[in-house]
């Protein structure tokens, strides 16, 4: 029973509930992936300025301050495990081991932020981090919605609720 994990949703409202779930999945993981992403951001003379990706300058200064870590780079079709979702579409993640910088780094910025915000440079270009232990997911966030899925035994999920997180079974 204890190894049996269901999917929970979380929606992130307060600080306090972020905290919860950002010590929870930090403490409970090994490693993180992260989804690269690409924009364009334009002027109002319709410049448009390519963001994110290897070529963005802000994009390579990040995963060097992370290169540490750097576990491995992969490209898939699934998005939130789910394939039907996302067939068409390629997702670009980076995955790194949850070293203590990295950790350190995470709590700095939190698990919840948007896609490309100018003032997020501490995972400029990065999106949608999700947790994982010996290769099993504890948890997804869809960062820039506050979402967070959980992946808990039922001994997890207590002490979650115990701590005033509301958890939806999906």
């Amino acid at each position: 029973d204890y190894d049996m994990r269901k999917r929970y949703f979380v929606e992130i409202r307060e600080a306090k509930s972020e905290m919860i779930v950002r010590g929870f999945l930090l403490q409970k993981s090994s490693s993180v992936r992260l989804t690269a992403v690409k924009w364009k951001e334009c002027t109002f003379l319709l410049f448009c300025e390519k963001k994110g990706g290897d070529e963005d300058p802000a994009f390579v200064r990040v995963k060097e301050e992370m290169k540490e870590s750097f576990e491995k780079r992969i490209t898939s079709t699934t998005q939130y495990g789910d394939p039907e979702k996302s067939k068409w579409k390629k997702y670009d993640y980076h995955y790194y081991s949850l070293t203590p910088e990295l950790k350190k780094r995470i709590e700095e910025a939190t698990i919840l932020w948007n896609v490309s915000p100018p003032e997020d440079t501490l995972f400029y270009g990065f999106e949608d981090p999700a947790f994982l232990g010996k290769e099993e997911m504890i948890g997804e966030v869809i960062s820039h919605e506050s979402y967070v899925f959980l992946y808990l035994t039922p001994i997890e999920r207590r002490s979650l609720e115990k701590k005033g997180v509301k958890l939806i079974l999906k």
